[in-house]
Order: structure tokens, then sequence, then C-alpha cells
């Protein structure tokens, strides 16, 4: 479920950065909706909740890791490649986060592990190296750019996993996570004059941000929950079914094509990807 909500969002981002409306404004109000939808749900499932300095400056942590430094990396390379290539990008943060586990000593060194990360290594020269897997090179600078995004994720996921207070839940993480992005990206939308006009009826814009917030309250909930209950590197495995779900929705709403690159590219990625996964069972 999270994967295919998170997958779709691919295929409207670039219907949103289409628009020509700057990827700050996007964000800023794509995390007003989702604040507001989580806001509601939290109303009438939560009693009141204890704000502390520690709790805040985790919220400002997760904040600048998951949502303001990949999202407006995400929005910026949006508007140049095409949403099934963005959607492999995101298929390596489970194998970063494993590493990154490695040196935490929270995972077990598991050989078969170590070679489906060596494997999506091997997936992105598949996809950025040969001269003939784009029909337009030119957008290489903009894919490199996208694979900064799955590290800042990689990071978010270690420190859900293992910073988060014991008194917030998955949904008021996300709600705190929503309110302090739109607080950080407040100034810079007023100084910049950033500010989106709503028109009526609603147009692709306002309809693609009210789409891009509830995926993001939905599907990030639920995907911090997965993180609370199962771990990181188990929870980072919903990166192959966005892989999946991305590509598939990119053919679907805009008819695209790939190169055997690419192909070749995502059976890699994906294999790699079923190494990493842990190979124990869940209590």
């Amino acid at each position: 479920f999270i994967g295919i909500g998170w997958g779709l969002s691919f295929s409207i981002s670039k219907i949103a950065v289409s628009m020509g409306d700057n990827p700050i404004s996007i964000l800023f109000y794509q995390n007003i909706v989702s604040f507001l939808v989580l806001l509601f749900i939290c109303l009438f499932r939560f009693k009141k909740f204890k704000i502390n300095i520690n709790t805040i400056n985790f919220f400002l942590l997760i904040s600048f890791s998951g949502v303001v430094i990949p999202g407006t990396l995400f929005y910026i390379a949006a508007s140049k490649v095409p949403a099934g290539i963005l959607s492999i990008s995101v298929a390596f943060v489970p194998m970063l986060t494993y590493v990154c586990s490695l040196y935490l000593k929270t995972e077990d060194f598991v050989f078969l592990r170590i070679f489906g990360v060596l494997l999506g290594f091997i997936a992105i020269l598949f996809l950025v190296g040969p001269p003939d897997s784009f029909a337009d090179r030119s957008i290489i600078p903009w894919v490199l750019l996208a694979m900064i995004c799955p590290i800042c994720y990689t990071f978010e996921n270690i420190f859900i996993d293992i910073k988060k207070p014991k008194n917030i839940n998955s949904i008021i993480l996300s709600l705190g996570c929503a309110f302090v992005t739109i607080i950080i990206l407040l100034p810079f939308v007023f100084y910049f004059d950033l500010f989106i006009t709503i028109n009526y009826p609603l147009e692709k814009i306002e309809l693609s941000i009210i789409s891009l917030g509830f995926i993001t309250a939905i599907a990030y909930t639920f995907f911090i929950y997965l993180i609370d209950k199962a771990g990181a590197v188990f929870a980072s495995n919903v990166g192959y079914v966005v892989t999946l779900s991305g590509v598939i929705w990119g053919i679907i709403l805009f008819n695209e094509s790939h190169s055997y690159w690419f192909w070749l590219s995502l059976i890699t990625m994906i294999i790699g990807l079923l190494l990493v996964s842990p190979r124990k069972k869940l209590n």
C-alpha cells in the first residue's frame, strides 16, 4: 500500500512541476495539506502529548533529512527526469540503510546482503554509465541530483530507528515533521514571494498538491509505523514496491518508454533489494 502510493507520487510530482511553480512552493503547500489531514486525525484519535526540547530537535532532524533537503532536490530533478527513473533512485534506500546499520552494529554482516548492496551500485552504473542508456544524455546530472535523495532518506530511516522518542507515535511524528517543515520553508516563501494562487475550480497544480499532501500524510505515517514495529532495514524494503509501481505509473500516465539499459538496471536493483531484505522472521 505504501509503495503503490509513493510510486504514484513520482508521476504526480512531474505534473506539479510541469505547471512552472517553484519546488519550494510545491513542498510548502504539500506539507500544509499533509499537516491539516494529520491534525484532523489527531483531534479525534489522540489525547494530549508533551513536547520538550528533545522532541523539537528530533522533529527538526527528521524534517531536514527526510523532507526539506530531499524534497526540494526531488522536485528540481522531477522537472527533468522521467518518473520511472526517479523511482529507481528510491530503491537504493534499503541498501544504504543496511550499510549504515552495519556501521552502527544494529544489523549483522551477511555476505548475500552485501552482494545485494553491490548489485545496487551496479544498477546505478547501468542507468547512468552507457552512452545509449538515455535518448537525452543531458538529463544525467539531474539523475545524479536525484540520487542524493536516497542518501537523505537513509539518514532519516536510521534517525527514526534509533532516536525516536518513546512517547511519539507515527502519526504525531508525521504531524510534527510537517509542521516544522512549514515553519522552515515559510521565510523562503515570504522572502521570494513563492505563494501559489489558489484557483476555483481547482486546476492541475492545486489537485496535484492536494494529492501529494494526502499521500505524504498517509503513506509516510504508515512508513514510520513500519520502522517502529519492524526496524529501518525491513521498512526500507518498501523501496522495491515504490520502484516497480513508479515505473508502471510513469508508463500509464505519461506513456514513458525506456532503453534496455534501464530495464537491466531495474532488474539488477530488484534482485539486489531481494538479497538485502532481512532473512529472519519478524515476531
